[in-house]
């Protein structure tokens, strides 16, 4: 039976992460990347391929498939109704030979919001990449944790001036 090493108290105690001591981020690892939904159409499903190489970093599990399956089919809505007002244009005519806007286009407006926000919640954004980052992370030097700090007084000061403590 061979020891598993573990890091000492000094590594612990020097403020290194969790990563940087070799126990890794505490994430779940997936065993193998999620299944596609059988549901998706054809052109999703070549979405689903094209994106679960990019998202290798993300640590995808199956629980995770749908939500990866609803943009896989809202990229594929995008690039449909995108190709359609190439192909016809932004206005198309009716049968009385008006001219009014394309059907395709609120299609492609509505599309690319549901990416976005599908993107934001697996991580794909910048935003949300960014976020991830700073949620975890801590004052890097001296000066900037005696400036959290004074701020933090400030804060406190300020709700108990709001909320007087009465005087006997």
């Amino acid at each position: 039976m061979t020891r598993v090493r573990r890091p000492g108290l000094r590594m612990v105690g020097a403020g290194l992460t969790p990563v940087e001591q070799g126990l890794g981020d505490g994430r779940p690892r997936p065993a193998a990347p999620p299944r596609p939904p059988p549901r998706l159409s054809k052109d999703a499903r070549k979405e689903w391929f094209r994106l679960l190489p990019l998202l290798r970093h993300a640590a995808l599990l199956q629980v995770d498939a749908d939500v990866l399956g609803l943009l896989c089919e809202a990229l594929a809505t995008l690039n449909r109704a995108s190709a359609e007002i190439q192909a016809g244009g932004f206005m198309v005519d009716t049968p009385n030979h008006y001219k009014i806007q394309s059907p395709w286009i609120p299609i492609r407006t509505r599309a690319s919001k549901e990416v976005a926000d599908l993107c934001d919640s697996l991580g794909m954004s910048p935003a949300s990449r960014l976020r991830g980052e700073i949620e975890g992370k801590t004052p890097d030097d001296a000066f900037e944790a005696y400036l959290q700090r004074g701020r933090d007084l400030r804060q406190t000061r300020a709700k108990t001036s709001a909320n007087p403590v009465p005087k006997k």
